[in-house]
């Protein structure tokens, strides 16, 4: 193929985790770094032979345990197709990947293991893929269904209930690369009906896979936090800025003290926030909730996660950001708050996320 002279030739290896991130945004090299340190935290390169990062900059991963991949302007352009659809180009990495390797597991960055890698390519040798989790099959997702439901009808599948997947995960073995060949004609196809729906490049590989066996999947060994992405990129900053991004064997022994969990209230606060917030209408209760919790949580990582409550509930409430302790929001919030340490803490905390600008 013409595009397979946009990228260098790799040597061909046995196993490979796979990453792709490209843009200038640092949070997203963050998150790559921490996923990368996460694999190597937990036994990443016991079985895998190599860490494959395909990216459009180099910088973040300079004296990291990776090889790399040169992703130029042009490549990945050409890599979004003719409809222009940005997540085309996770498809062709998993294409390119599987020439270079005879099993390849694709890792998104906002992904980080929690328990022996190893575990994946023992999942995959006795199954014809894996992915992150299975989301359900298809007819269950309403969305989809009001979407593609008339192209899926005339396609007369041998298994018109096929897996719906999330590709969080994405394990293949190189004799399938003529499959990820076909979810890309099918992702041209798919996209230009449906272009609202941003997960189409998942769904592409769920209906070419659609008469393959039950996938397995990565459910116990991964954390893929697609969802609250930017309380973890909060935790994510906090740990590199305590710990540093250069590498080394002390930044993978540190990755022990990340939290596995999203910081929140204790059962007190919660049980107390739902006491004393009867009566604020839901809107209302939604935003103030995470005020509180942004109030109430103590420092490090709990701090780190608390700055994003708080900005979130200042894009909910924005009489939130000039809210002065009066009762404004009514007697409810006044009682939440107090609390002189509870209010204080507040204040503080959105008086830096509004320096930040980001409210």
């Amino acid at each position: 193929m013409a595009e397979t002279a946009l990228l260098r030739s790799l040597p061909t290896v046995a196993k490979q985790f796979v990453y792709l991130v490209y843009g200038s945004n640092p949070a997203y090299h963050a998150e790559a770094r921490l996923s990368i340190l996460s694999l190597l935290a937990h036994q990443g390169l016991a079985e895998a032979e190599r860490i494959l990062v395909y990216t459009d900059c180099l910088e973040p991963y300079a004296g990291w345990p990776v090889e790399t991949v040169h992703l130029s302007a042009e490549c990945l352009q050409v890599w979004m197709g003719p409809a222009g659809y940005l997540h085309r180009r996770k498809a062709k990495v998993i294409e390119h990947a599987l020439s270079c390797a005879e099993q390849s597991i694709f890792v998104d960055t906002d992904t980080f293991f929690k328990a022996d890698a190893n575990q994946l390519w023992r999942r995959l040798s006795k199954a014809a893929w894996l992915v992150d989790e299975i989301e359900g099959r298809w007819g269950d997702d309403a969305e989809l269904n009001q979407a593609f439901a008339g192209f899926i009808e005339q396609q007369r599948l041998s298994n018109p209930r096929f897996y719906l997947v999330n590709s969080g995960i994405f394990g293949l073995k190189a004799e399938q690369r003529s499959m990820v060949e076909q979810a890309l004609a099918l992702i041209d196809t798919l996209y230009p009906i449906a272009p609202r729906i941003h997960t189409v490049e998942q769904f592409a590989f769920s209906l070419a896979q659609n008469a393959a066996t039950k996938p397995a999947d990565a459910q116990g060994v991964v954390k893929h936090y697609y969802s609250d992405k930017e309380h973890w990129r909060g935790l994510v900053g906090h740990f590199f800025a305590r710990h540093g991004s250069a590498y080394n064997e002390a930044l993978v022994a540190a990755f022990a003290e990340f939290p596995q969990l999203k910081p929140s209230a204790s059962w007190y606060h919660r049980a107390r926030f739902r006491l004393l917030s009867t009566g604020l209408d839901k809107r209302q209760a939604k935003a103030v909730r995470l005020a509180y919790y942004g109030a109430v949580l103590g420092d490090g990582y709990d701090d780190a996660c608390a700055l994003e409550y708080v900005r979130e509930a200042c894009r909910k409430l924005p009489t939130l950001r000039d809210w002065q302790g009066d009762a404004t929001l009514g007697k409810h919030v006044q009682r939440l708050f107090a609390g002189g340490e509870v209010f204080s803490r507040f204040n503080q905390r959105r008086a830096r996320v509004l320096t930040e600008g980001q409210a």
